[in-house]
């Protein structure tokens, strides 16, 4: 028996719907519009009831309460000049009333703070010798929006865990980034593994999502010659296949059913194993200029070289035999891969030579040990004429991997491995240190030496937190709680420019604190960001171009070019924002986020593809402005942020088309750029302010 099933569509409406025109953000400063569509079903005109609620970032000067008449199967508009005043959470109701029907809808959106944000934090250790610390942020004056946020833990790994979401979360994604978002994951289970430390279901949910997505992107980004580069796109890369292949052997280890396909590390180390013979030859040639690349491939060799060992693929005899005769002129990174690599073959006198050098000319103080690249450690390097800038670690980064080689050659230098601890406790950034990169670095080192460690006993101390001298928070940690998340504990009503924290320890044991005010320095149109450019000499501005049409040529297509920003900007037309990057030096691995008008959406742009000689037809503008020579670019609802391998010394240009959707006069936040993996790279443009009619 056979059934004939019939489908029909059908429509389901209502007499009155309504829908509020709108940007996707909005800028403190802003002066705006919401925008209430109506539509009229109907075959009758109705007089619709329109009711505007907003929360306390909107300000009008018209009544929320309007009338608005709709014609048959038509639609009207009303608009409320607005002018958004704080930044937060922004929510809008509209109620929309008519004869024969009505519509209810809310929205929420962001409204972001005109300013940078800044984070001054501070790190610390009480112990039975120093049981208290106060900490004041009285030079910085009057600012926005301070919070104040105090973590204690028992141990360094309970700092550890509370990094974990804020890597999850990261928005971008090349394969360095893609691995760091990886690295939590792998970090809580192998404590989970070790130590025995519980895990949350709801953090094992996230972590295998994004488990999947990143095993996805590594085998997409993986090339065809067996190595990684930044990008699928990027040619293969010895440091950024030596940290794919090393995360993948953690990954394997954290869990017996975790599985990678041998064919993609066995192709990876194929690839190491045959450019770290071809890159010895190159370090060892007499005429190599020894230039800041020669620097930064010698590093590279030392990392490859370790990275062989985790897979226990012992490196060619060639390749150690120049790592051990490099050891006196090896800057702190490839020493501490050299002496690990040495101890994993088994040349005990090797590593202990490569890790007393490390140890040589680190940076000491009577409670810390660290090998951030100051001045004083280019002096004992010789290395004071040298660019670091193409360094891929940030200080923290160094002395996490400083920490990772004592641990493993000299696990029984206690005292130097709590004065490293220490360090890179203090120069913790927020929740994070630093970037993506070295946050994992700093992870791994102290899962490691948490393992080295793992002990289920201690004694009960007792934290207390005191804001003015008066008792706001008390917390008592026990054995137990050694291995357990630090416990944040927020005090919003931090007035910095009069208050003081005090954090007081009673009971015999350690207990680690962290201390981070996260503000806004609020900024005018046009006025300077308060933080000088880094290196001296960078210079950035950020401009916009009207785009004027030219005749059709032979193609038929008809292109535009650019002519500088004069008279008023329409509603509907479309600008070419452009961002001038000059710089006394090249800048490796930089990122640049340019904040996005209120109201505007980023077209695409044809003047690469049409300069390569692609099909025409495609959707776009065609413009005089160049290819994009970076390596690749994120589009958000608020920003679009650009990443390079490297920018050229002298003067490059970023850019994109924007469609100035909504009228208005809106804010522009500075334009950032940032080295992806060092503090050393840093510039900004003005704040700048725009008028849509």
């Amino acid at each position: 028996m056979r059934c004939r099933v019939q489908y029909q569509e059908i429509l389901v409406t209502q007499d009155i719907i309504a829908r509020l025109a709108l940007p996707r953000f909005y800028t403190e400063g802003d002066q705006s519009e919401i925008s209430a569509v109506v539509h009229n079903y109907t075959d009758q005109t109705q007089s619709v009831q329109l009711t505007l609620t907003m929360s306390n970032q909107f300000k009008t000067n018209l009544p929320v309460a309007q009338n608005l008449s709709v014609e048959p199967e038509k639609a009207a508009r009303f608009s409320w000049p607005v002018t958004v005043a704080h930044p937060g959470k922004g929510v809008i109701r509209l109620k929309a009333k008519g004869q024969t029907g009505g519509d209810y809808l809310e929205r929420t959106l962001p409204v972001n703070a005109l300013g940078i944000p800044f984070v001054s934090s501070d790190s610390g250790v009480l112990t039975d010798a120093i049981p208290s610390v106060t900490i004041s942020h009285a030079e910085l004056g009057q600012v926005f929006s301070p919070t104040m946020t105090v973590d204690l833990a028992g141990s360094t790994i309970g700092e550890v865990q509370g990094t974990f979401d804020s890597l999850i979360d990261y928005p971008y994604g090349c394969t360095e980034q893609t691995m760091s978002r990886f690295m939590p994951s792998i970090v809580a289970m192998q404590l989970n593994k070790k130590l025995d430390v519980p895990l949350l279901p709801s953090s094992i949910k996230r972590f295998e999502k994004v488990r999947e997505i990143g095993m996805a992107k590594l085998i997409e980004h993986h090339h065809s010659d067996g190595g990684w580069g930044w990008w699928k796109d990027d040619a293969s890369d010895p440091y950024m296949t030596s940290l794919v292949l090393e995360g993948l052997h953690l990954y394997k280890d954290a869990d017996a059913k975790y599985t990678v396909d041998p064919d993609l590390t066995a192709s990876g180390l194929k690839w190491l194993s045959d450019y770290s013979v071809r890159l010895e030859k190159q370090l060892s040639d007499p005429k190599l200029v020894n230039d800041y690349m020669a620097e930064t491939r010698r590093c590279d060799m030392a990392r490859l070289a370790y990275t062989l060992t985790v897979y226990k693929k012992p490196p060619a005899k060639t390749v150690v035999k120049w790592l051990k005769n490099e050891i006196p002129r090896f800057t702190p990174e490839p020493l501490a891969y050299t002496a690990m690599t040495l101890k994993s073959i088994g040349d005990e006198e090797g590593s202990q030579k490569a890790l007393q050098r490390l140890l040589a000319i680190a940076n000491k103080t009577e409670s810390t040990v660290d090998w951030e690249h100051t001045d004083a450690m280019m002096k004992r390097l010789k290395l004071l004429d040298v660019t670091d800038y193409t360094y891929r670690y940030t200080g923290e980064e160094t002395t996490a991997l400083a920490l990772r080689a004592v641990i493993d050659v000299a696990p029984d230098k206690v005292e130097l491995i709590e004065s490293i601890k220490s360090w890179l406790l203090l120069h913790r950034d927020g929740k994070n240190w630093s970037n993506t990169k070295t946050t994992s670095e700093v992870l791994h080192a102290l899962l490691q030496d948490a393992v080295l460690t793992a002990s289920t006993s201690g004694d009960t101390v007792t934290a207390k937190i005191l804001m003015n001298n008066i008792l706001t928070n008390e917390s008592t940690f026990t054995g137990a709680d050694l291995y357990s998340q630090e416990r944040s504990f927020k005090l919003p009503s931090f007035i910095p420019k009069t208050g003081s924290v005090r954090i007081e320890k009673e009971g015999k044991g350690r207990m680690y604190y962290h201390t981070w005010l996260a503000y806004t320095k609020v900024l005018k149109p046009g006025e300077p960001v308060p933080v000088k450019n880094i290196p001296a000499g960078l210079s950035m501005t950020r401009s916009f171009f009207r785009l004027k049409s030219t005749p059709a040529g032979a193609d038929g297509v008809i292109h535009v070019k650019t002519e500088p920003l004069s008279g008023e900007i329409k509603a509907g037309e479309t600008l070419l924002m452009k961002v001038s990057v000059d710089c006394p030096m090249s800048l490796p691995y930089v990122s640049v986020e340019c904040p996005l008008p209120s109201g505007a959406e980023v077209v695409q742009s044809r003047g690469a593809e049409v300069a390569a000689g692609e099909d025409s037809a495609n959707e776009g503008i065609y413009g005089e402005w160049g290819n994009s020579w970076w390596s690749h670019q994120d589009v958000l609802d608020d920003k679009i942020v650009f990443f390079g391998t490297s920018i050229p010394q002298g003067k490059k240009e970023f850019f994109t088309l924007l469609r100035m959707e909504l009228p208005g006069k809106v804010q522009l936040n500075p334009v950032t750029l940032e080295g992806m993996y060092t503090k050393l790279i840093r510039g900004y443009t003005q704040s700048e302010e725009l008028t849509i009619k």
